[in-house]
């Protein structure tokens, strides 16, 4: 039997953010909000499982029960000023000849307009048996049972006001989890899942401080796993089909969020990693990814912020030789091309890629772990 002990958190934030909102062309200026107050939060939460082991004729289970809460109460009292160019008092800021600041704000002289009153609150139960057959068939079935209920309040007013508009949404759902893994030879596993999920509280805060109904999803995955000079190297390949409803997306320029609806992700990912030679070691990975939008008012185009193709590859090498033994030195590079700017596929940000290098070395300390470390990027 495991168990939490119940934890209890109480935090108090002093939030000051410029957050981007979008670009003037000529010049090429970026227009920003500035969001900032004073937030309380407090958090509790605990979990309690049961797990064990037994057989049953020629079958191994390997069965798990258990439960867990998580709740949170949370007040800002602050501002939320949007960009000059649709009258707030925010000045833009060019982002090739950055004048820092300038934002034409002073807060002292400034009433506060933005008061959120949110509280969530998470109770989960949950089982699962993984059973071995043979070896090499393994079957994993299981699922969980979810009580979601979020709320939010906003007012421009007060945090009194905010409390009084408070609305929430309470949502129930079982979802399964089911998998199987076959492992013909001890170097190649070939495996398969189905999951659905509910999400506690959606993240973001509705127009008026309405409260999001909770995303939920469902994912299918299937590929194979190997192995290869005594484990050295590994690799990997999956297709995953992802399906989710209610996805938050924030509202330019606003301090508030929607849900769009329904957005399908598919797609295949590739990794691999190991050790190639004595004291050289490799990362490569690379994902494709088909996004779209299901449902709603931007139905049949481009999930926002997502590149169609993305990938890195790094490399470390640990040098062998008498005298700099414990110098590793490193390189890398990560890419990935253009993604649609919103849902509504208006603007696209580029794509990029960028080269990173790494030297560390550790320290001949005894019975001590120390490493000096310098990173870099171009």
């Amino acid at each position: 039997i495991y168990a939490t002990k119940p934890h209890r958190n109480r935090s108090a934030l002093d939030i000051q953010h410029a957050a981007p909102g979008f670009l003037n062309p000529d010049p090429v200026e970026l227009n920003r909000v500035l969001c900032c107050g004073f937030d309380t939060e407090d958090v509790l939460g605990g979990t309690v499982n049961i797990s064990g082991k037994f057989s049953t004729a020629d079958i191994k289970h390997n069965v798990l029960v258990g439960w867990d809460y998580w709740g949170s109460n949370s007040n800002i009292d602050g501002w939320f000023l949007g960009p000059a160019v649709v009258g707030g008092p925010v000045n833009p800021i060019n982002i090739f000849n950055p004048q820092y600041g300038q934002s034409g704000v002073n807060l002292a002289t400034q009433a506060k307009n933005s008061f959120i009153d949110s509280k969530t609150s998470w109770n989960g139960v949950y089982f699962q048996d993984q059973i071995t057959l043979f070896e090499k068939l393994h079957i994993l079935g299981g699922g969980r049972y979810d009580w979601a209920n979020t709320g939010s309040g906003f007012s421009s007013i007060s945090r009194t006001d905010a409390s009084s508009n408070f609305s929430d949404i309470e949502n129930q759902k079982f979802s399964p989890r089911v998998g199987l893994l076959y492992q013909p030879w001890e170097w190649l596993s070939v495996y398969g899942n189905f999951v659905e999920s509910l999400g506690a509280a959606n993240l973001g805060i509705g127009v008026n401080g309405a409260s999001l109904t909770p995303e939920t999803a469902e994912q299918f995955e299937a590929g194979f796993k190997s192995e290869f000079f005594d484990k050295r190297l590994t690799s990997s390949i999956s297709y995953y089909h992802l399906t989710k409803q209610n996805i938050s997306v924030p509202i330019a320029g606003t301090q508030f969020s929607e849900a769009i609806g329904e957005a399908r992700s598919q797609g295949i990912e590739i990794d691999v990693s190991g050790q190639v030679t004595n004291g050289l070691n490799l990362i490569a990975s690379y994902a494709y990814t088909d996004v779209v939008i299901l449902k709603g008012e931007n139905a049949g185009n481009r999930l926002w912020n997502v590149p169609r193709n993305a990938g890195s590859f790094w490399v470390n090498y640990d040098l062998q030789e008498h005298g700099i033994r414990g110098l590793i030195v490193g390189a890398g590079v990560f890419f990935q091309d253009q993604r649609e700017g919103d849902s509504a596929n208006s603007f696209e940000l580029p794509g990029y890629g960028r080269l990173d290098a790494m030297a560390k070395y550790k320290l001949p300390i005894a019975k001590a772990k120390t490493t000096l470390n310098r990173p870099g990027f171009l």
